[in-house]
């Protein structure tokens, strides 16, 4: 620039402009990935909740940014409170408080003792009626809200940032021991050269000093880690759009990536959740769910039919919510709301029956995965003075506690061994089980009111009312698997994963569903003896 004013600025310029387009690019590049994250935040933020709003016994969904105090909110495991609540009716809660300070992950809470739900908390067992205590700015929301983590590095931009690092030391390194050296020559050039002198030694040490600038421009690589940032962000993003996946961890897509072994549930991950009854059994019938009337023109007779509506309906979490075309329409659990669409079909009015369910329930046990059934015991709406409790779960488990069952005609038997066979193996494992379809049993005992308060002051209650039951019927529901499922699978195989099912299911059910989604190989299976056939089911469970 010195030597040839009209043109020697333009390096010198270009350099500068070059600088100014990496900060900028790399700004923007920072505010894109900040900016993809506040948007998956805000994703993580929102939610419903159904509210008891409206006509008497049915619920509404409520966006929780929408909710006020004294709204009556209905909550089941897995939820999220919303907002500060009161418990007002409550069945075996327990709740998540770890994203409180000092606070702990499994707190126990009811009416009497501790009925207090901050917002962010999580329902971990059982469900509740609670009333909405406090929102907005006096909550304690924001204390409890998990943020999901921008800065944080994940452990492969960590050893980037190293190897930027080290690449940054060994091109400053490059670029001096360089320059210097061409500095040297120059200075030498000089005292050998008298024409390397004024101006043009100016322009070569300017040339020089220019040349150890770019190395080091070159050499270090500022996008290196900020480029994995980027693409976790609009990855993250698309996973949440297109299969409403949030990842709230950043290291979790880098953790995946380590996995030799993988463990998925089966309702819901490999299956879709929308079920629907296909067969059930009862009086020693074995019905095919044809049509939407199937239960009213079968051979079961009424008063069978009767105990079947009131063990669904009554032994359930679901709410009854009216839609934007004043439709009633059950949600809750995916298996329990399956079974209210099956009587819905039926046109038999579950809005109403459940109603009878408010105020007379006087002992519940909610469904865990160790105990694998649920129990309620209630005051029946029909029958004075007779307590009923109704036992819904695995059939293995609820059958074998059963003494009696109806006969063909509708009479009460006494259940022997070969009874109990017959359900389990002819009727559960090869009519049902094995052809994939998710399988329930029901139950049922009278008490007397008199006997039963009794009885509430005794220890282990649910075992005792669980003795001596009359077995009501069994059903068996169609989950479909998810329209990606065995190319997923197939992948993971070609990558050396071992895909494995964990369920509750009986084990025939889970076997099935394994095949079908290909982590077992079906003739494989048809030719191992019994012993293995049912450790490689056991692997599959």
């Amino acid at each position: 620039m010195i030597c040839n004013p009209g043109q020697g600025w333009i390096e010198g310029v270009s350099i500068l402009i070059a600088i100014a387009l990496i900060i900028l690019i790399g700004s923007c590049n920072d505010w894109s990935k900040d900016s993809k994250f506040a948007e998956i935040n805000a994703l993580a933020q929102n939610g419903s909740v159904p509210v008891i709003r409206g006509k008497a016994g049915c619920s509404t969904n409520v966006s929780i940014w929408n909710l006020v105090a004294g709204d009556v909110i209905l909550l089941r495991e897995g939820d999220s409170v919303p907002a500060d609540c009161i418990i007002i009716e409550s069945t075996n809660v327990a709740v998540d408080e770890s994203n409180f300070p000092e606070r702990s992950d499994y707190v126990e809470k009811n009416t009497d003792k501790d009925p207090f739900l901050f917002a962010n908390s999580n329902l971990v067992n059982g469900h509740c009626k609670a009333v909405v205590a406090v929102v907005g700015d006096h909550s304690s929301r924001k204390e409890g809200t998990p943020e999901i983590d921008t800065e944080g590095k994940t452990e492969l931009e960590n050893k980037l940032q190293t190897l930027s690092v080290t690449f940054t030391f060994i091109g400053i390194i490059s670029a001096l021991i360089i320059t210097a050296t061409l500095i040297i020559i120059l200075v030498i050039q000089v005292s050998a050269d008298d024409d390397v002198k004024g101006d043009t030694f100016v322009k070569k040490l300017v040339e020089d000093i220019i040349l150890g600038i770019i190395i080091i421009m070159v050499a270090i690589p500022e996008g290196l880690p900020l480029t994995i940032s980027i693409a976790l962000a609009y990855s993250v993003k698309r996973m949440y759009n297109k299969d409403r996946i949030l990842l709230r961890d950043q290291q979790a897509p880098e953790k995946m990536g380590q996995v030799e072994e993988f463990c998925t549930g089966k309702t819901g991950s490999l299956t879709t959740e929308e079920m629907k009854v296909v067969k059930f059994y009862a009086q020693f019938c074995l019905v095919l769910n044809s049509r939407k009337n199937t239960i009213h023109e079968c051979q079961i007779n009424t008063d069978t039919v009767q105990l079947m509506k009131e063990s669904i309906i009554y032994n359930s979490s679901v709410n009854i919510e009216m839609n934007e075309d004043a439709f009633y329409v059950p949600v809750g659990n995916s298996t329990e709301v399956s079974l209210f669409k099956f009587l819905q079909d039926a046109e038999i009015p579950v809005h109403e029956i459940i109603r009878n369910k408010e105020g007379r329930v006087l002992y519940e046990d909610a469904f865990s995965t160790i105990r694998k059934r649920s129990l309620v015991a209630l005051k029946h709406p029909d029958i004075e003075g007779i307590v009923r409790v109704y036992v819904k779960g695995a059939p293995e488990i609820v059958i074998e506690k059963c003494s009696h069952f109806f006969g063909p005609t509708g009479g009460l038997q006494h259940m022997k061994d070969s009874d109990l066979q017959y359900v389990l193996n002819d009727c559960l494992k090869e009519n049902m089980a094995s052809q994939g379809l998710r399988t329930l049993a029901f139950s049922y005992r009278d008490f007397e009111e008199q006997e039963f308060e009794r009885m509430l002051e005794t220890d282990q209650l649910t075992e005792q009312l669980e003795q001596n039951m009359t077995f009501t019927c069994l059903m068996a529901l169609e989950d479909p698997l998810r329209d990606r499922v065995q190319k997923v699978v197939k992948y993971a195989k070609k990558g050396s994963i071992e895909v494995r099912i964990i369920s509750g299911d009986h084990i025939e059910t889970v076997k099935a569903v394994a095949i079908d989604a290909g982590i077992l190989d079906a003739e494989v299976i048809q030719n191992l003896p019994l012993e293995d056939e049912h450790k490689w089911a056991m692997d599959a469970q």
